[in-house]
């Protein structure tokens, strides 16, 4: 019996199973966004959130990182460039 990636099921026949392949999961932006403010508010362990949601407790504090030094972006004026032009 093979018991490294192909299993073999015992019936009359001897059947090969194709492995399970894993698959990728895409979380959305708002998604990550969720998880990562609730790690940073601080009321539940990471290890909480990552089992609440299926993720590895490195994914949710590496979000939370990101959060931290990107969240300031969601407040840059995007047109503070041409402003300036216009009051020169």
């Amino acid at each position: 019996m093979v018991k490294d990636r192909w299993q073999v099921k015992e019936t009359t026949s001897t059947i090969f199973e194709m492995p399970k392949l894993n698959t990728r999961r895409n979380h959305t932006p708002r998604f990550k966004f969720r998880v990562a403010l609730e790690a940073a508010k601080g009321v539940r362990s990471i290890n909480e959130i990552a089992a609440e949601h299926k993720l590895a407790p490195s994914q949710v504090t590496a979000w939370k990182k990101e959060l931290h030094s990107e969240g300031s972006a969601l407040f840059e004026r995007k047109n503070a460039s041409t402003d300036r032009r216009k009051s020169v």
